[in-house]
């Protein structure tokens, strides 16, 4: 399998950024039919339920993709067909189907691109992520496959043209700043957050918000999060009502300037970009994200000295575009 790492340049900008193993340029059709080939062959004497139409069944059954809510709604009609399907034909076939949905999304991508809305400046990246798709149904599948698992969920949304890959993050186009953290501490801080989201962003809603991909992690690098903001302007030409972009997680607590500071690169793009940064809270699934990668973070926190806190970026589209602007992007 060809996992070579061309240059990426990013039109006009100042220094091309090369991502690894980044596969967007390379052609899809020659293994879809390869993939296909090995997920019937896995199935056995289910292979039936794999056939193009049936697939294409199931997802027409899918709940239409509200635009205006994040990629999250497809949980739940994800987890009823996975019951369903293990219930009637066991976990293996239900695997099958699940990454059957997946490369027939994947096989149909390029006459759906064109009759979607998205800059074509996007196009290669989901490529990029669609050759990830086809490496896992070449494998087989994993738990983290399985339909009820978040990455499936993500991988589903990027193959339905509804999250955008972009380097480092996923771009979601369907979420919207919550009201209650411009009132959250310290409250001095309340009128320059309510000016530049009111002023500067035109209101709450709607703003593209950063999720991170477990399959995209080697990107998680100060080249793949410039990457990501360096595709910002097209992902503002395809959804024009946009006010900005916001992310949230811990690591982009200040705290980890000394804690970690190989994340503040996260912090230090974000600003450059035009980003403010405010501070959310103490929340459990940051707590374990905090900890989870770093033996030094675990022992900082087992000692009191280190307690994990989201905080969130938020940052308006002209500033984004004004910054792009300033770099030869625009």
């Amino acid at each position: 399998m060809n996992f070579a790492s061309p240059a990426i340049s990013v039109v006009n900008a100042l220094e091309p950024i090369v991502l690894p193993r980044w596969r967007g340029a390379q052609p899809l059709y020659d293994r879809i039919a390869r993939a296909r080939t090995v997920l019937v062959a896995s199935a056995g004497e289910s292979a039936r339920l794999l056939e193009q139409s049936a697939l294409k069944a199931r997802l027409e059954a899918l709940p239409a993709y509200n635009c205006f809510r994040g990629y999250g709604q497809l949980k739940p009609a994800l987890a009823a067909r996975e019951a369903e399907l293990v219930a009637c034909h066991g976990a293996h076939v239900a695997n099958c189907i699940g990454l059957g949905l997946l490369l027939e999304l994947v096989a149909s991508h390029e006459q759906r691109w064109l009759s979607g809305s998205l800059d074509a400046e996007l196009k290669p990246d989901f490529v990029d992520s669609m050759h990830r798709v086809l490496d896992a149904v070449e494998r087989g599948g994993s738990n983290s496959t399985r339909m009820t698992h978040d990455n499936y969920c993500k991988e589903l949304a990027i193959c339905l043209h509804r999250l955008i890959p972009a380097g480092g993050q996923l771009i979601d186009p369907g979420s919207g700043l919550p009201r209650s953290l411009l009132v959250r501490s310290p409250l001095f801080s309340i009128p320059k957050k309510l000016g530049y989201v009111a002023g500067l962003c035109g209101g709450f809603r709607p703003f593209a918000e950063f999720h991170t991909h477990e399959r995209m992690r080697h990107l998680f690098t100060p080249d793949g999060w410039e990457y990501c903001f360096r595709r910002l302007p097209a992902v503002f030409r395809s959804y024009p009502r946009l006010k900005g972009i916001l992310g949230v997680g811990w690591f982009f607590d200040p705290q980890l300037e000394t804690i970690s500071p190989n994340l503040s690169f996260l912090r230090e793009v974000s600003k450059r970009w035009g980003a403010i940064i405010m501070r959310g809270g103490v929340d459990p699934a940051a707590t374990e994200g905090a900890l989870l990668m770093s033996q030094h973070r675990r022992d900082l926190h087992n000692k009191g000295m280190y307690q994990p806190i989201n905080y969130h970026i938020v940052a308006a589209k002209s500033r984004i575009l004004a910054h792009a602007q300033d770099i030869g992007l625009t």
